[in-house]
């Protein structure tokens, strides 16, 4: 419902609730998390809506997801199959054992993966590390 049209008092209220439901923008997927999220994906699916989570995004399914928007994420693991980051997005941390690909990707503070992982780097831009970033790279690398 995080992409619903907020209707009456701002945010979620006893009258309207979360507002009204916005088909048009929730078929380009969700806005924000508010919980801890895992998700399976058993076919490629793309979001272009810009997402916001403060809470850990885990990536499942042997199927790519691509996040076209502009993100601002705390924490992402992918654990199965291919996430693929197209739009600017910034995120705290980074956690892959599988296939990640960049494009604009700002680490802010941890980037790791392991020996079975592939990073993808996409576009000029790719994989940008803040100065107070850790990096560790394991695995393989493909542009």
């Amino acid at each position: 419902m995080t992409t619903a049209t907020d209707l009456g008092e701002k945010g979620v209220d006893n009258v309207y609730g979360w507002g009204l439901i916005n088909l048009k923008k929730a078929v380009n997927g969700p806005t924000q998390f508010l919980n801890d999220e895992t998700i399976t994906v058993t076919r490629d699916d793309h979001w272009s809506n810009p997402l916001a989570s403060q809470f850990k995004i885990t990536k499942k399914g042997d199927k790519s997801l691509h996040l076209d928007g502009e993100n601002h994420l705390d924490t992402v693991a992918v654990e199965e199959g291919r996430l693929a980051l197209n739009g600017k997005t910034k995120v705290k941390t980074i956690s892959n054992h599988a296939n990640l690909a960049v494009n604009g990707t700002e680490v802010e503070q941890n980037y790791s993966s392991s020996g079975q992982s592939q990073l993808e780097v996409l576009g000029k831009s790719g994989l940008i590390a803040n100065a107070q970033a850790n990096i560790h790279l394991a695995g393989s690398l493909k542009n």
